[in-house]
């Protein structure tokens, strides 16, 4: 056989340029892949923003963004948060007004900001284009973070947050830059200003800040550590007043504080209620209670957690415990820094609260992907594949059966009905300000001299949240047997919404006992009783 002329032998040789340009074209791809990703996420976070009402926790945000700042930071006393998100809102909505979108925009506008820092978190953990895009994908179509991104909540706010720090914390560890540092504290400071369960990130960020692989030895890592920790124990000193003076406002009939009873029996029972990760809130305090959905008449799949979710929760506990609970009954969600100041705090698990946490899953996910070798990298596609194909059934089923609480429907089903004579009471009398909201949008506003709140009228005066607890039982439904005894309305609507058992008791069998008919009407978890009084004479 005669050798091959070196023309032949050079073409059957790969080409380098062939493999430059294979691989550019890859990349090619995967950034194309990346920017479809993001163009998804901004459309799905913000489309839609103003279709379902403002829910409860909504009015809540509604009502407190339009005080002062001053007033925000002392009002937010009587609640379970911090005053930053409360704060921002605040100067955005005098920028954008209160309409429905507006409101919600904020937490829009902080998760569309947390699109390019995953992505850059992203890109440093894992390198790889492939796995990068289909982090981004993933993080784009999450049920969780759209959920959240449509809600005038602070959890939006929350996940950039946290993104930011984990980000700077990854700078600073490999570059050790003091700008890098700066936005650390900056971050964490401001996690914990957003919300209390920030104060439960700080062990996961320190163990990162210990372990992660760097130049920086053990040593000089805890001594800055230690260092950053106490610029935010000092900046955040006076989020410490607030507690305290939450503490002081948590008391009982005889005006002793109350202390909760074991920590541990509760976290204990609130684990045994999460048998599913469900999308409500679980109450521990609740004896034998079943907790719908607020928001899903259907099963959709999160791909922040994995689990198929339950239309129905159902949490249940002895009697005893529900007694123990005492005033606390009504705080749903965890104030955890008075935790550890005060002690005087119920713990509850409620899935939005660790949406932070949540936004890292998309990089774990994606991590096989970019450290295997050819053969694995195949199969994980293939599985990625298949991941994000669920993870966009996930949104899908989201989007389509969410429900949020029909205020706006009971507000024009109230209007429409609206006679000379009728009193509009609301149980619990928070429910005004959802109705005043779309009541004065809407024409012919009805007056507010005409509106009354169980157990007393909703202050848009002074920022503070009235508890029930401290009501004896006789007191609580004043209003109605004023307006009952008064003789000056035919009608009383009733409008029920996050009403506690024992107001619903009482006031049912006043109303079975005073009017003389009652008509029912039910819009999603909201209802209203329309009761018939004797003829004025």
């Amino acid at each position: 056989m005669q050798p091959l002329a070196a023309e032949e032998t050079e073409a059957r040789l790969p080409s380098a340029d062939g493999e430059s340009r294979l691989s550019y074209g890859h990349d090619s791809v995967y950034t194309l892949l990346t920017c479809l990703a993001f163009l998804a996420a901004v459309v799905v976070r913000w489309h839609g923003l103003a279709v379902q009402s403002l829910w409860w926790d909504e009015g809540y945000t509604l009502w407190i963004s339009q005080f002062s700042p001053r007033e925000i930071w002392h009002g937010v006393a009587t609640d379970t948060s911090p005053p930053l998100y409360y704060l921002l809102q605040h100067f955005w909505i005098r920028c954008f007004g209160v309409s429905d979108a507006a409101l919600r925009g904020m937490s829009a506008f902080f998760e569309t900001l947390s699109l390019p820092v995953f992505y850059l978190l992203a890109r440093r953990i894992l390198v790889d284009k492939a796995a990068v895009a289909l982090a981004v994908w993933l993080y784009a179509l999450s049920a969780f973070q759209v959920e959240y991104a449509q809600e005038a909540r602070f959890y939006g706010l929350l996940s950039f947050f946290f993104l930011v720090c984990v980000y700077s914390l990854i700078i600073f560890l490999e570059k050790h830059s003091v700008l890098s540092l700066c936005i650390l504290t900056i971050s964490l400071t401001a996690a914990l200003y957003t919300h209390n369960m920030a104060l439960f990130y700080l062990p996961g960020i320190a163990l990162l800040w210990l372990f992660y692989p760097s130049p920086q030895t053990f040593r000089k890592r805890i001594v800055e550590g230690s260092l950053c920790a106490l610029v935010v124990l000092l900046l955040y000193s006076p989020g410490f007043q607030i507690c305290e003076v939450r503490r002081k406002l948590f008391l009982n009939r005889s005006g002793q504080a109350v202390r909760p009873p074991a920590a541990r029996r509760y976290y204990l029972h609130s684990l045994r209620t999460i048998r599913w990760s469900s999308p409500t809130s679980i109450f521990p305090c609740s004896s034998h209670s079943v907790v719908a959905n607020r928001k899903s008449s259907s099963l959709y799949f999160h791909s922040n957690s994995f689990f198929f979710h339950p239309r129905w929760t159902i949490s249940s506990s002895s009697k005893k415990q529900e007694k123990d609970c005492g005033t606390f009954r009504l705080r749903n969600r965890p104030y955890s820094t008075c935790v550890f100041v005060s002690l005087h705090s119920s713990p509850v698990f409620i899935n939005r609260a660790f949406i932070a946490s949540s936004a890292i899953i998309p990089i774990l996910l994606s991590t096989p992907i970019a450290f295997q070798n050819s053969i694995l990298k195949k199969t994980f596609a293939i599985a990625a594949l298949f991941l994000l194909m669920l993870t966009g059934i996930s949104l899908l089923g989201f989007l389509r059966y969410s429900r949020k609480e029909d205020w706006h429907g009971m507000t024009e089903y109230v209007q429409k009905a609206r006679g000379n004579h009728r009193l509009l009471l609301f149980v619990p009398s928070q429910g005004q300000v959802l109705f005043d909201h779309y009541s004065n949008g809407a024409t012919g506003a009805i007056q507010r001299e005409d509106e009354e709140g169980i157990p007393e009228t909703f202050d848009y005066v002074h920022p503070y949240l009235r508890s029930t607890a401290n009501y004896p039982d006789d007191a609580l439904i004043i209003p109605l047997q004023q307006a009952v005894e008064s003789g000056k309305y035919e009608e009383v609507d009733v409008i029920l919404s996050h009403a506690s058992q024992r107001i619903r008791t009482h006031l049912l069998d006043y109303l079975a006992a005073h009017c003389t008919a009652v008509h029912n009407a039910e819009f999603f978890e909201l209802e209203v009783k329309r009761c018939l009084l004797q003829p004025m004479k």
